[in-house]
C-alpha cells in the first residue's frame, strides 16, 4: 500500500495593517524582546489580524478557498492596535498580543460584517461552524518556555500603553502558513465605488 501522500495547506483569512501600525507594534516587540524572554516574536511582515483560520486544508479545500469569497465589498474600514495582553491569562501566558478596536461604529460594523462573510466562506468549503468566540487580535510573540525573564515582560504588558496610528484595511487575504513565513496566496479589494470616489 502506498503511503498518503496528500499535501495539506495551512491556511486562513486574514487583514494587515498599513505600515505605519506595523512600525508602531513592531517597536513594542523590539523593547519587549529587549527582556531576554524565550519567546519567539512575530517579525513585521508576519503582523496580521485573523479573520478565520481554516486549519489543515487538502489541494480540492485549498481551490475552494480561493473562490468563495467573490467580491466581498463590504467597504475599507479603520482599525487601530489598543491594548496588550496574553492568551490564555497573564499568569500562564503562552501568546502575547495586542487587541483591537475600530475607529467608529461604522468601522466596526463593516469590520464584524467581513468576519462573519470570512466564517460563511469557511463552511462553504466544508469546515464546522467556529465555536470561539471570535476576539480579534494581533499576535507579537509566542511563549517556548516559562522562564525568570518573562515575568519581566508580563509586567510591561500590563503596564504599557498600546494605541497604534489608526490603519485603513482595504483588502483581505488568504494566507498560507509556511515553515519560516506567512504567504498571501491571494487578496479581495473590500472597497466600494464610493469607498474609490472618496479617495480621489
Amino acid at each position: 500500500m502506498q503511503p498518503d501522500q496528500t499535501i495539506l495547506h495551512r491556511c486562513f483569512y486574514a487583514l494587515r495593517f498599513e505600515q505605519p501600525s506595523i512600525a508602531y507594534l513592531s517597536a513594542i516587540i523590539d523593547d519587549l524582546r529587549a527582556f531576554d524572554a524565550d519567546v519567539a516574536w512575530v517579525r513585521d511582515e508576519s503582523l496580521h489580524i485573523t479573520l478565520r483560520f481554516l486549519g489543515e486544508l487538502t489541494d480540492e479545500q485549498l481551490e475552494s478557498a480561493l473562490a468563495v469569497p467573490g467580491e466581498p465589498v463590504v467597504g475599507a474600514f479603520t482599525l487601530r492596535a489598543v491594548g496588550l495582553g496574553a492568551f490564555p491569562g497573564l499568569r500562564n501566558a503562552k501568546v502575547m498580543w495586542a487587541g483591537i478596536a475600530a475607529a467608529s461604529e461604522e468601522d466596526r460594523r463593516r469590520f464584524l460584517e467581513l468576519q462573519s462573510l470570512a466564517e460563511s466562506w469557511a463552511q462553504a468549503i466544508g469546515l464546522a461552524p467556529e465555536k470561539r468566540r471570535f476576539r480579534p487580535h494581533v499576535t507579537l510573540g509566542r511563549v517556548r518556555r516559562p522562564g525568570e525573564h518573562l515575568r519581566e515582560v508580563i509586567d510591561q504588558i500590563t503596564t504599557r500603553e498600546c494605541s497604534s496610528p489608526l490603519s485603513t484595511i482595504r483588502e483581505v487575504l488568504l494566507m498560507r502558513s509556511g515553515p519560516s513565513a506567512y504567504e498571501v496566496l491571494q487578496s479581495w479589494s473590500l472597497e466600494t465605488n464610493e469607498d474609490s470616489v472618496i479617495r480621489q
